[in-house]
């Protein structure tokens, strides 16, 4: 194996194998831990991949260029003498595959020049960003960035309301209302307006985590969950209230945070109105109306303790009224409601307040009245 190519051999495989070196597979590619840390990311691990296929494409495989220098009449000896010396010079390689700047090894050239471009990102991508010192290779991308500290959404969705920091994103957004998905994941049928969300979609059926934390090695199925759970390690928290102050992880729970200041409720609950924050909230609170109601209404979703209640409330969507006053003809949906309006005509007041003795039609009518006694009054004086 040349010094140049970076590759490990079959022959190395199998008798570092047999020592029980420490073996790491990573995208086809077999990597020896035994001769010191070999570090590599799946971008390094595809440009690692292609160099090999190239490799081989070009008729450069360590066994190939073996077999050529012995043929047939190659012995044992001949072959453990080049698989040590292949050994020696592929320890060699991986002591010569280091960062001169930070001694980090590679397994193979290409993914060393990958790692080398971290250390030029002052140079490759001059725009740095004063809030928390990311660094962009264009100016545009760097305003772009900067609308997550200022807040700042251009892109209005004139079907919603709906504000965005850039175009691609309100473009994306606008395929939701045309319903345009065009990409079906051939598992469970299920559609995306997107070929990427595809493509991460498809990881919860395959189980695939190909971005890997360096700090504690946890996995995760996109890079944006990576990118936020490296955050908790390093305590980066780039995204500040502007109110008081408090520092987020990501922006989505910043604008979480910000309802508070604004007293913004968007999430209602559609039995009580009471509204929240959070969906999570919300959706918390409607399980306190759906215990110990078994019975659903399929129109809207409304839930009763009594089927005989489901039946009543059905009646507001068909419009039946079949309950109908002999004395003015008025219809009402439920006997209940019959009997409340027939006291109008009778003048039946049942309600008396226990204070002042006035009476009333309806009990909810006496419990509003109760309230006026219940006024704090002027404290008198104690005897002297």
């Amino acid at each position: 194996v040349s010094a140049g190519d970076g590759m490990v051999s079959e022959n190395e495989e199998e008798k570092s194998q047999q020592e029980g070196a420490e073996q790491v597979e990573l995208r086809g590619i077999v990597l020896g831990r035994a001769e010191g840390d070999v570090s590599q990311s799946p971008e390094q691990g595809e440009a690692c991949e292609s160099q090999r296929r190239s490799e081989r494409e070009h008729g450069n495989q360590p066994e190939e260029r073996l077999g050529k220098s012995t043929g047939k009449r190659g012995d044992k000896n001949v072959h453990a003498k080049t698989s040590k010396t292949s050994q020696q010079r592929n320890s060699a390689e991986q002591r010569s595959l280091a960062c001169g700047k930070c001694g980090q090894s590679f397994p193979c050239s290409s993914a060393l020049s990958l790692h080398q471009r971290s250390h030029n990102s002052a140079r490759e991508k001059p725009y740095k960003c004063e809030e928390c010192g990311k660094r962009f290779s264009r100016s545009l991308n760097l305003i772009i960035h900067q609308r997550v500290h200022t807040g700042e959404r251009p892109y209005k969705c004139p079907d919603c309301t709906k504000c965005f920091k850039n175009s691609s994103g309100f473009l994306r957004h606008q395929l939701a209302h045309t319903g345009d998905k065009p990409f079906i994941c051939p598992d469970c049928g299920k559609c995306f307006n997107r070929s990427s969300t595809l493509v991460t979609h498809q990881r919860t059926h395959t189980g695939q985590q190909p971005y890997k934390c360096t700090h504690c090695g946890k996995a995760f199925s996109q890079s944006s969950n990576l990118i936020r759970h490296q955050r908790t390690h390093g305590g980066e928290r780039p995204y500040p209230c502007p109110d008081c102050g408090k520092s987020f992880t990501q922006s989505s729970n910043l604008m979480t945070h910000q309802r508070i200041h604004t007293g913004e409720r968007p999430y209602k609950c559609t039995e009580c109105g009471k509204g929240f924050v959070q969906i999570a909230s919300l959706l918390s609170h409607e399980r306190t109306h759906m215990e110990g109601k078994p019975h659903e209404c399929p129109d809207c979703g409304k839930r009763f303790r009594y089927g005989s209640s489901l039946t009543s409330h059905q009646r507001t969507h068909t419009e039946e009224n079949p309950y109908k006053c002999p004395d003015c003809g008025k219809s009402f949906p439920q006997s209940s409601n019959l009997s409340r309006h027939q006291r109008i005509h009778t003048g039946e007041k049942p309600y008396e307040c226990p204070v002042c003795g006035r009476s009333f039609i309806q009990k909810s009518n006496l419990f509003a009245h109760q309230r006026t006694h219940l006024v704090d009054k002027p404290s008198e004086s104690p005897p002297k």
